[in-house]
């Protein structure tokens, strides 16, 4: 299920019609290949370094409160703006979002926010026992905000 703020619904009324979806399954294909499942935890690891990296769960419960803070923290991948002009944002985030699931079998939440110069695209694991990343309310926040949410 797809949720946006107001802000977001503002942005997507003005855009025109955009429907690159080369350029999205490039975007797609590059996280895909990039995100490790490691330690229970899905994070986007295009440099290779928290493959090979100790990370202990006390220490992501401690230093960013819980699982799911840790993963949206290190799963920000920003984009310039400018290469979204042409982004169909829903195929996007639904692809993106399917194609995480089937690969690492598990639910996901995913985030798309604008900003004043680049786009933000973070997820990380649904956990029925830890909240979502941003409050349910996204109108709470400054910027334009899509989430796709499973609830299948």
């Amino acid at each position: 299920m797809v949720f946006m703020n107001q802000k977001m619904v503002n942005v997507l009324d003005k855009k025109t019609s955009a429907d690159n979806k080369e350029r999205a399954d490039v975007i797609i294909k590059d996280i895909l290949e990039n995100t490790i499942l490691k330690n229970d935890w899905l994070l986007y690891d295009k440099d290779k370094k928290i493959q090979k990296s100790t990370i202990s769960a006390q220490w992501a419960k401690e230093t960013f409160s819980d699982f799911v803070g840790y993963e949206a923290t290190v799963n920000e991948i920003r984009y310039d703006k400018k290469d979204f002009s042409d982004i169909n944002f829903f195929y996007l985030v639904n692809k993106l979002s399917n194609e995480l699931e089937t690969k690492f079998h598990r639910k996901i939440v995913l985030y798309l926010s604008l900003h004043a110069t680049d786009v933000d695209i973070r997820f990380h694991t649904f956990r029925p026992i830890e909240n979502d990343w941003l409050s349910e309310n996204l109108d709470s926040y400054d910027n334009p905000i899509l989430c796709m949410k499973q609830l299948h």
